[in-house]
């Protein structure tokens, strides 16, 4: 059920009217009075029911929004600063100073999936109809300078982690039977190698390191050991398309010598080409002399033509 704003109008004997006290030339005051409040208010009242225990009101909810992208606020940060300042409140259309937020903060979440995208296109739309012509020029300059930057660094755990989840999503796709996934012992050994530089967790990050390397060579060995021979080439989907094309960039490098760092004779599939660069990365493969091809009596898979890389963090 939509609630309904407070008449601005109507005062009150021991409470002054905002718009008594506060600098009507202020931005924000000249903002409020400048937005076609009434369009929010039909556009959503159809998300409204008719029933019920009254919402926040529109007004309230969408000049929250607003708030929110203006002054780059999070969901708890304007709730605190929405009670310290009065032309915030004044905005999103209180008629008295209130020295306690209306609502809970988890309700801007509930009003974020109510409107959906379609809703902040819509006011997105209408803040740019206000200002005419000079919000519709070609060129647009915009700074980001100041933007948060949320950026995961390619650490070797989380290299380690995506080649195991790799591994388990080719195995899924193939319906290769694995002996072990390590979907979750690879997530406790993520979260063991956080703030390794501790002097308390660098041991415990140093083992669940060497742990992960060991277990994202076991899973590649594996799908080498099962997906090499006759069974490769018999198989039409992705991870066989991509074996195959390994196998035609490695007979190119081959041709063209040192420069590729393969050496001649090497031959065999590049798992490098499934994992992209999360593999090299993280040292787990580097193409060396080919190994004696032992054939079994059965007619199993020959030898992989990889060798593990010796890294600081020993053999796979």
């Amino acid at each position: 059920m939509i609630g309904k704003s407070p008449d601005r109008n109507q005062g009150e004997l021991f409470r002054p009217l905002l718009k008594d006290f506060i600098d009507m030339n202020h931005e924000l005051v000249l903002l409020a009075e400048k937005i076609d409040w009434n369009f929010f208010e039909k556009e959503f009242a159809l998300l409204y029911s008719h029933t019920g225990c009254p919402a926040m009101p529109i007004r309230f909810m969408v000049g929250c929004m607003m708030l929110k992208h203006i002054y780059n606020f999070g969901d708890e940060t304007l709730a605190e600063a929405w009670v310290m300042n009065p032309y915030l409140q004044y905005f999103t259309g209180a008629a008295f100073f209130e020295h306690k937020l209306p609502c809970d903060p988890s309700d801007f979440v509930h009003f974020r999936k109510r409107i959906g995208e379609s809703g902040f296109r819509k006011i997105f739309e209408h803040s740019i109809k206000m200002f005419g012509k000079k919000a519709e020029e070609s060129l647009v300059v915009s700074d980001t300078t100041v933007q948060g930057n949320n950026t995961a660094f390619p650490t070797d755990a989380r290299l380690y982690k995506k080649v195991i989840d790799c591994c388990n999503k080719i195995a899924d796709t193939e319906d290769i039977p694995q002996r072990q996934t390590y979907t979750r012992t690879s997530k406790h050994l993520l979260r063991m190698t956080y703030n390794s530089n501790h002097p308390k967790r660098r041991k415990k990050a140093v083992s669940a390191m060497r742990k992960l390397h060991t277990l994202a060579g076991r899973q590649v060995r594996e799908l080498e050991r099962l997906m090499t021979g006759e069974d490769a080439v018999q198989r039409s989907s992705w991870a066989s398309k991509s074996l195959r094309r390994a196998n035609r960039g490695n007979r190119t490098r081959r041709m063209k010598g040192r420069k590729s760092g393969i050496r001649p004779g090497m031959t065999g599939c590049s798992f490098q080409s499934l994992f992209g660069s999360a593999a090299s990365s993280a040292g787990l493969f580097r193409p060396g002399p080919p190994r004696p091809v032992s054939w079994p009596e059965d007619g199993g898979p020959a030898a992989s033509p990889f060798r593990c890389c010796r890294s600081r963090h020993g053999p796979l």
